[in-house]
C-alpha cells in the first residue's frame, strides 16, 4: 500500500539503530529543525478535529463497523 509511518520523534532521538523511516525523521529533525513541515505533519490537526466533529453531530448512528450496518 506503500504508506509510511509519520510520528514525531523526540528531541534527544538518536539516529543509530530502529527502523530506517525512524532514522530519516531523527536525521531530518536534527539537521533541518523543520519536521512538521517536511513531513506534512502540521495537516494532522484537521483529521483529528473532524472525526470528533462529524461523532459529535451523528453519534448514535455512527457505531456500525460495516457500510451494510
Amino acid at each position: 500500500m506503500n504508506v509510511k509511518p509519520i510520528i514525531k520523534p523526540r528531541r534527544n532521538s538518536r539516529m543509530n539503530g530502529g527502523p530506517p523511516e525512524r532514522r530519516r525523521s531523527v536525521m531530518i529533525l536534527k539537521t533541518l529543525g523543520e519536521w512538521s513541515r517536511v513531513m506534512c505533519y502540521d495537516r494532522r490537526w484537521s483529521a483529528e478535529t473532524s472525526f470528533p466533529t462529524f461523532k459529535r453531530l451523528h453519534g448514535e448512528y455512527c457505531m456500525a463497523k460495516t457500510w451494510r450496518t
